[in-house]
C-alpha cells in the first residue's frame, strides 16, 4: 500500500506528515525571467509609446518598476511577488514620478490587452528543474494532493502548466482571480483545505520567495522554501524547512 503522504521535519527537529502541497509557480515550477521578461519588455514599450514616450531610459525605469535590473531578477519586486495589476500599479507610479502623462482608460485598456496577449503567446515557458515534473507526478502518484498558488491569472496558469506537461497532477489551482485575496492572504490555502479534505497542518506550500512564506505563515500551513540557488543560507519567516532541489520532497 502507498503512503499518502511525504514527511516534514521542521527546524525544531519535529516530523509532520503532509497530505497536500501546494506549489508556487514562477520560479518553483518554472523559470521566472525566461518566460516573463519578453512580454514585460514589449508592453512596457507599448505603454510609453501610447503615452507619446519612447524614450530608453523610460523604458529601464519601468523595467527596473516590475522587477528587472537588466538581466537581473530583483528579489520580492512586482513581478516576482505581486499579481499582473501590481505590476501595472508599479508602472504608473514610475511614469507620475518621472514626470509623464498619465494614461487614459483606453490606453490602460489596449496595455492590458497586449500584456495579455504577450504573457500568453510566450515562448520560453521552461521548467526551473529538469527532475520537475517527474516529482510532481511521483508524488501524485503515491496519493498527495497537489495544487498550484500563484498570483498570476487562471488562463495564464494552465496555458504554462499545459506546456510543462504537468496539468493533469494538480487537483486545484489558486489562481489570484480565483480566490478572494491572493497570497500572502489565506483565502487560497482554506479553499484548498475545504476541496480535498484535508486539516491545515497536513498542507505544505514550496516556494521561491518571502511572500510564499508569509502566505504559509498567515494560513497555519508548513512553508517550504525553495532555495535552489542557496541565496542567503537562512530560512525566511515563515519556512519551516528549505530545499534546493524538488527531489527533496521525496526524501522521507
Amino acid at each position: 500500500m502507498v503512503n499518502n503522504f511525504i514527511k516534514l521535519l521542521d527546524k525544531r527537529g519535529c516530523e509532520h506528515l503532509i497530505r497536500g502541497i501546494l506549489f508556487d509557480k514562477d520560479d518553483t515550477l518554472l523559470d521566472l525571467a525566461k518566460m516573463w521578461r519578453e512580454p514585460l519588455e514589449k508592453t512596457a514599450k507599448r505603454l510609453l509609446f501610447l503615452c507619446g514616450e519612447e524614450s530608453e531610459g523610460a523604458h529601464i525605469c519601468l523595467m527596473r518598476a516590475c522587477g528587472f535590473d537588466g538581466d537581473t531578477l530583483i528579489p520580492e519586486s512586482p513581478v516576482v511577488t505581486g499579481t499582473n495589476e501590481d505590476i501595472f500599479a508599479a508602472w504608473l507610479a514610475k511614469m507620475d514620478e518621472l514626470g509623464l502623462p498619465t494614461p487614459n482608460d483606453e490606453i490602460m485598456k489596449e496595455a492590458r490587452r497586449h500584456y495579455r496577449e504577450n504573457v500568453n503567446a510566450a515562448d520560453c515557458i521552461e521548467p526551473v528543474e529538469e527532475c520537475t515534473a517527474g516529482v510532481l507526478r511521483e508524488l501524485k502518484a503515491r496519493g498527495l494532493k497537489l495544487g498550484v498558488a500563484t498570483s498570476d491569472v487562471y488562463e495564464t496558469t494552465c496555458i504554462c502548466l499545459k506546456r510543462l506537461g504537468v496539468f493533469d497532477c494538480f487537483d486545484m489551482i489558486l489562481s489570484a482571480d480565483r480566490v478572494a485575496s491572493p497570497k500572502p492572504d489565506p483565502d487560497g490555502a482554506i479553499k484548498f483545505s475545504e476541496y480535498c479534505n484535508l486539516p491545515l497542518d497536513q498542507i505544505a506550500m514550496v516556494g521561491d520567495s518571502q511572500n510564499d512564506m508569509r502566505f504559509a505563515a498567515n494560513s497555519g500551513i508548513h512553508g517550504i522554501y525553495y532555495d535552489r540557488r542557496f541565496r542567503t543560507g537562512r530560512l525566511p519567516e515563515g519556512a519551516e524547512r528549505s530545499i534546493v532541489t524538488m527531489r527533496e520532497l521525496l526524501w522521507d
